[in-house]
């Protein structure tokens, strides 16, 4: 039988034990990623349709590319783009881009780490890339309530390698918790124009 100070001192350790137990779940709990921040690479199946809105319940998390410089253009294969002519002159090294987008479905603007536009030529070869952190002056889109990211444009080296040519536009979002999504589409790209609009095209 245990003495009435052995008691008092076996209570105490037990008392710590038990609360070391709580703070270790506690701080595992805190520490835990998100249900989507898996690590996994999600790539949006465009066959299945379009995105869900906040109006059809909960939002499966994914984006979609598009272009736009004052607002969202959603864009499907085929569709055609501009190549703008960058402000620097030049040539057809001077700078020119096609104006990139992204909307972002079920994914809140505090778990996105990176957004990474590329344009790519037909078979592959990226062409032109640029990311903007999570700090980037995302918006809310007021009819879906997705958040979305415009008027990004990644400079293309050399214009004529996707003037008048077909070219994949991507977008990719990088979470903090390692998860990427992307969507792309193949387009149509327009001849490229000289510094002055409309300009004459500089590929022969």
């Amino acid at each position: 039988m245990l003495s009435r100070r052995s008691t008092r001192v076996f209570l105490r350790a037990a008392g710590r034990a038990a609360f070391c137990v709580f703070l270790a779940a506690s701080v595992v709990a805190a520490c835990g990623t998100s249900g989507d921040d898996t690590g996994d690479d999600v790539i949006r199946d465009r066959d299945a349709g379009p995105v869900s809105t906040r109006d059809a319940g909960p939002v499966t998390p994914a984006v979609e590319v598009g272009t736009g410089q004052d607002f969202f253009v959603p864009l499907e294969d085929g569709d055609s783009v501009e190549l703008i002519a960058g402000p620097q002159g030049g040539g057809r090294n001077g700078g020119h881009h096609i104006w990139s987008a992204m909307r972002i479905y079920g994914i809140a603007k505090a778990d996105i780490m990176l957004l990474t536009f590329e344009i790519a030529d037909i078979d592959g070869d990226v062409r032109a890339m640029v990311s903007r952190t999570g700090a980037a002056p995302i918006q809310t889109d007021a009819a879906t309530g997705a958040l979305q990211l415009i008027a990004v444009p990644p400079i293309i080296d050399d214009c004529c390698l996707l003037a008048n040519q077909q070219a994949i536009l991507r977008a990719i979002l990088t979470t903090n918790g390692g998860t990427t999504y992307t969507d792309a589409v193949t387009v149509s790209v327009s001849a490229c124009p000289g510094p002055s609009e409309p300009g004459p095209n500089l590929c022969p």
